[in-house]
């Protein structure tokens, strides 16, 4: 992640210009941002609405991540599709944010034709109004949390806590579908009050009127019923010309292996971009990978930069497992654990792009294919018997999850199964549209990092996916023609999925090597102690059977290479669950030690303003303790005091309705009933 956003719509006038200040301090004390001086700031704050956005800009970075006129308006990630919806290129990509935040507004259907990930906020710089859209897939996370003193919305939800200055419970819901399927569904996060915000959303907010707007777009109306004339490399083309447009992002990291999704994005990027601006790499085992790469560049008639590394020699931890843990946490928040547990541990969550400013990924390629079933089982079973079944929604294969929370997840994929016949989708289309909500608007690469760049998510590539027959799926026609189009040297190099079958099993397997499993590790102990120590784990998963199954690292060894992979993947994850609840209690204490700093000082007696007034001897001999006061003078004989985090009152020496023993009266009767509690 490179690029962090808040933005707030408050409720209460306690939220005064030092408190806005003081909270965004304390994130970017939290993620250690003062440590980057390549990290860039902007902001508008003001109330009750502001924005603030940190990201690191580079030298050969065209597009401006915020940009100002009227209105302050940000960008989380690269617009694509911004040519489709306004006239832009390279020489005014200056004012592009302005134009494409004004278009949206002006159409909301301007939304479906550009790529997610896509999130946009704005802020008018005179009326104060603020404005939010997410793309129409919801690629983009932005969080929602909805606290006591109002909204806000960013693409951390810790960010979001630390500004509010509280945290939330956690949901049982939320961890119990992340606990059977190793992600959060819909709008589900770990935190009550806590969401991700819908796809194709829309929202305004009025402080003149008070009032919150909200329209969401439904895209699929117009992606998957009325779809599109469009041919899919029209939609790759435009990508690469817009990228080129946003800056010198050479040369472009792209790895290469024998699958048909990096296969067509590799090839589009030699057509549009060039060899000489391209660097591929291929990461191994699965052997079989490494033998196709290699005849994929063979293949060619001209020289590229191609190198290859073995999994095995990456994937070696160097730090401890807790650090690993609590490091991708903090870094992703949303993604299963075995990602990071099984590479060396964040200095900072800056880092990753610290040298390489953009990668290319396939993520979304999926729809040009079958999803997840075969000709053979949508044939003889019946749908819904197959569904309960099926690899990605199977309760069957998954270990340890009490079934309260395997039920919870049965039922949203029912209610997606009654929205995939409202928008007209055949039985074995069900998997494209719910690999799209819950698997792809997932995906790491498209979520924090708005240089993760996936051509994929074109809307004539997915569109056009989703509207193939089942037998041009079967027969994989759109990657071919594709391949054809883009690069005829390869279109007889068969695909790994064509020869996985056919070859040694051991050329197939995905096995990362001893240094990743975590009976190998030194983070054996800290599984099994949390397995024996942490209760909350009790709430998801059978101990008693995970112990079974674990504390035995001789039998662990001598299970089939496959049964070893899936019980590390488990393991990780249970030690995701383990670490997220300490990382839970040290945002809290973070958050209660610096909570309010900018007030923590003794209420004393104030300069004599206007009128002569001595506010905190006049409290005093009222009786009231000034303990815990917090005091802001203000011009013209007005004082706020904050008595609660929630709560101020402001005395006023030349208020023509109250007198000031009124006003005192008043006030203690205010302060007695919070400190009733």
């Amino acid at each position: 992640m490179s690029i962090l956003f808040l933005a707030y719509y408050l409720n209460n006038s306690k939220y005064s210009s030092e408190s806005i200040n003081h909270r965004l301090q304390n994130v970017e004390k939290y993620y250690e941002l003062k440590n980057h001086t390549e990290i860039c700031y902007d902001s508008h704050l003001s109330q009750p609405t502001g924005i603030a956005v940190w990201y690191k800009k580079h030298e050969n970075v065209v597009f401006p991540f915020s940009q100002r006129s009227n209105r302050l308006v940000v960008s989380s990630y690269l617009p694509f599709g911004i040519t489709e919806v306004c006239h832009v290129n390279r020489s005014n990509i200056g004012s592009c944010l302005t134009k494409l935040d004004r278009r949206l507004w002006e159409d909301y259907e301007l939304l479906t034709l550009m790529h997610p990930a896509l999130c946009l906020l704005s802020i008018d710089t005179k009326t104060n109004e603020l404005r939010l859209v997410n793309d129409g897939l919801g690629l983009a996370k932005v969080f929602e949390y909805e606290f006591e003193g109002g909204y806000i919305w960013s693409n951390k939800i810790s960010a979001a806590l630390i500004f509010a200055q509280s945290v939330p419970p956690l949901s049982r819901q939320g961890l119990g579908i992340e606990s059977v399927t190793g992600y959060y569904w819909d709008t589900h996060t770990p935190y009550e009050n806590v969401k991700k915000l819908k796809r194709g959303s829309f929202i305004k907010i009025n402080p003149a009127e008070g009032s919150i707007y909200r329209k969401q777009l439904d895209c699929f109306q117009k992606w998957i019923i009325e779809g599109t004339t469009k041919l899919p490399i029209e939609g790759l083309e435009r990508f690469f010309k817009e990228l080129q447009m946003f800056g010198d992002f050479l040369p472009i990291p792209a790895g290469l292996s024998g699958g048909r999704d990096s296969r067509v994005a590799v090839a589009a990027l030699l057509k549009y971009i060039g060899a000489e601006n391209v660097q591929l790499r291929t990461s191994y085992p699965p052997e079989l990978e490494l033998i196709l790469a290699k005849q994929l560049i063979e293949a060619l008639d001209f020289p590229v930069n191609w190198r290859s590394t073995s999994r095995k020699l990456a994937s070696a931890p160097n730090t401890d497992l807790t650090d690993r843990i609590l490091s991708w946490i903090k870094l992703y928040e949303m993604f299963p654990a075995q990602n990071g547990a099984n590479n060396p541990g964040f200095t900072s969550w800056f880092d990753g792009l610290v040298c390489q400013n953009i990668s290319l990924g396939g993520e979304g390629g999926e729809t040009a294919k079958v999803l997840y079933y075969t000709k053979r089982q949508m044939r003889t079973k019946p749908f819904r018997e197959h569904l309960k079944d099926h690899t990605f929604t199977s309760f069957s294969s998954v270990r340890f999850v009490h079934a309260e929370h395997k039920k919870l997840v049965h039922s949203i994929i029912e209610s997606h199964i009654r929205d995939a016949g409202y928008y007209g989708m055949p039985e074995y289309r069900f998997f494209d549209y719910f690999y799209f909500v819950q698997r792809y608007t997932n995906a790491p690469i498209t979520t924090y990092s708005p240089y993760g760049i996936t051509p994929f998510s074109t809307p004539e590539y997915f569109t056009f996916g989703i509207q193939q027959s089942q037998e041009d799926k079967f027969t994989y026609k759109l990657y071919n023609s594709l391949i054809e189009t883009l690069q005829p040297l390869w279109k007889d190099i068969p695909f790994y999925d064509q020869l996985q079958h056919q070859v040694d099993r051991k050329m197939v397997i995905m096995d990362l090597g001893e240094p990743s499993r975590i009976w190998n590790t030194n983070g054996y102990s800290t599984f099994m102690d949390l397995l024996n120590c942490e209760k909350t784990l009790h709430d998801y998963y059978d101990i008693n059977q995970c112990l079974s199954v674990y504390d035995n690292r001789e039998n662990l060894e001598q299970l089939d290479i496959i049964e070893k992979h899936n019980l590390n993947i488990w393991a990780y994850r249970i030690v995701l669950k383990g670490m997220f609840v300490s990382y839970n209690l040290g945002l809290k204490r973070f958050i209660d030690d610096n909570k309010d700093s900018c007030f923590q000082f003794q209420f004393q007696s104030l300069t004599k303003i206007e009128l002569a007034v001595d506010w905190a001897e006049l409290l005093k001999s009222n009786d009231i303790s000034t303990d815990g006061l917090f005091h802001k003078p203000l011009p013209k004989g007005k004082l706020e005091i904050f008595y609660s985090d929630y709560n101020v009152y402001t005395f006023d020496v030349n208020s023509q309705s109250k007198t000031l023993d009124e006003q005192v009266e008043e006030f203690r009767t205010a302060i007695k009933e919070i400190r009733l509690f």
